[in-house]
């Protein structure tokens, strides 16, 4: 372990997404030497794309394992973001002014109460409030809402940034990037992979790690692994109130408003199943806008700025797919985070470098474990069209 040539080393990471990014700063401030591959630019995709909610509460259903995971990952971000900044300068904009769920039909309201019973249940300070209550905490909301709920530690970072910081703070510590270098095959000699075929030749490592979310389907099947990890669409615009300020991040069915930092009000997102058609439509834009305007009604004179769409790697279970692959001794996977990538980073990046190190995981990382995700079948898609963008099946 912990070495390093021109073509071999201890780690090699395929995808240099936010979860690659995290694995390499975590793998190399232990010093265990990583090359990171991506197919394009660095963080280009669905970490680009991405809103930044640090969302425990907000993107969960129900207490188990995912919540126990998202919350320790949550919990990671105040320090790591004062340690990114003095390694790397660069301000990954943690923004702790909490979150609001809104309710517009009754279906919204009872699902908001029972995420409010069940998040006290395991000690989270959420409460449900009347609509007059919520105009208190946002007087921008609309008074047509049936009351909600506030998340207090439910915060955001700018993921774009997050990004950067992992990518410099892992250079800095000594890990190797390959844009533009696409993996085209893994090097096989028994049950083992010794590395891979990039486009500018072969490089050897320990392990090889697959971090490459929407796309993680093609190299696992030439290993015999079936996944179920597919592309899910996600459309996105933002805009910019006249005059007007929306304080905290707010979320409803289907839909959300992130405040940023630079006045900006990024809009999100569709759920689609197209395929990796990343283009964005009148149809998807106008299902958030919608949805946007019906929570704050100021929303119909905001400035429009522009719109995107990215990939989240999603599966049947909406679980992250995580640890070594049983048929092969030197694989580990990091894969499948779906909505939850930049929330998860965090303690994806901590956990696989214990499996790389041998050392005890911050968490149970066995539920989600490939295993888990064994026989299940893709059945029933996240979204099959726009208009679900509109339904309450949330």
């Amino acid at each position: 372990m912990f070495m390093s040539s021109d073509k071999s080393v201890d780690v090699i990471i395929v995808g240099g997404g936010v979860i690659g990014l995290s694995i390499a700063y975590h793998l190399s401030l232990k010093g265990i030497s990583c090359f990171v591959f991506d197919r394009g630019e660095i963080g280009q995709e669905a970490s680009l794309a991405a809103a930044g909610i640090l969302g425990a509460m907000m993107e969960t259903d129900a207490p188990g394992p995912l919540v126990e995971l998202c919350l320790a990952s949550q919990t990671r971000f105040p320090v790591l973001a004062e340690t990114l900044l003095a390694e790397t300068g660069i301000d990954i904009e943690y923004v702790t002014s909490g979150l609001v769920g809104v309710a517009r039909t009754e279906l919204e309201q009872q699902a908001l109460v029972r995420k409010c019973e069940w998040a006290q249940n395991l000690g989270q300070s959420i409460e449900w409030h009347s609509t007059s209550e919520l105009r208190a905490l946002e007087p921008l909301l609309s008074e047509e809402l049936l009351g909600g709920i506030y998340i207090p530690n439910d915060h955001q970072v700018n993921n774009a940034k997050l990004t950067q910081a992992f990518h410099r703070g892992a250079v800095l510590h000594g890990a190797q990037f390959f844009e533009n270098n696409p993996v085209l095959r893994l090097i096989t000699v028994g049950n083992r992979v010794t590395g891979v075929v990039a486009a500018d030749g072969e490089y050897t490592a320990d392990k090889v790690i697959l971090a490459t979310g929407s796309w993680s389907e093609q190299l696992a099947s030439s290993l015999g692994l079936s996944l179920h990890v597919y592309p899910v669409k996600g459309q996105c615009f933002s805009a910019q109130l006249r005059k007007k300020v929306l304080h905290r991040s707010v979320f409803a069915e289907k839909c959300y408003l992130i405040p940023k930092r630079d006045g900006s009000i990024l809009v999100g997102a569709t759920q689609e199943e197209v395929g990796f058609n990343k283009e964005t439509t009148v149809q998807g834009i106008q299902a958030l806008y919608n949805i946007a305007v019906s929570m704050v009604p100021d929303m119909r004179e905001a400035i429009f700025i522009r719109t995107w769409a990215g990939f989240r790697p999603g599966n049947p279970n909406i679980k992250p797919i995580l640890g070594p692959v049983r048929e092969w001794q030197n694989v580990i996977l990091a894969t499948g985070h779906f909505r939850k990538g930049i929330l998860l980073s965090a303690i994806t990046g901590e956990i696989v470098t214990s499996m790389v190190s041998g050392t005890e995981s911050p968490i149970d990382w066995s539920p989600f474990a490939l295993d888990s995700h064994i026989n299940i079948e893709k059945e029933h898609p996240i979204v099959t069209s726009i208009n679900d963008c509109t339904t309450n099946d949330y």
